[in-house]
């Protein structure tokens, strides 16, 4: 009976090390800022809701990019 045949590599491990578990940075997904669609006050409670989530963001990946908060 033949031997069974290894394991095939997938083209993105060419390091040769089919164990490697290294972590690596997560990508940056750019996001808009919430656009303010209506005056009424509970589409600007929700506004301002999504606005202090996309700020937190923001500063998140600056803090994690070294990108000045300015620059964005």
């Amino acid at each position: 009976m033949a031997e069974p045949s290894p394991p095939k590599r997938s083209r993105a491990n060419t390091d040769g090390d089919a164990g490697n578990n290294s972590v690596r940075p997560k990508g940056v997904t750019l996001q808009e800022p919430p656009l303010i669609t209506s005056f009424a006050h509970e589409a600007l409670v929700k506004w301002k809701h999504e606005r202090v989530l996309y700020e937190d963001a923001v500063e998140n990946r600056c803090a994690e990019t070294g990108e000045a908060i300015a620059a964005v």
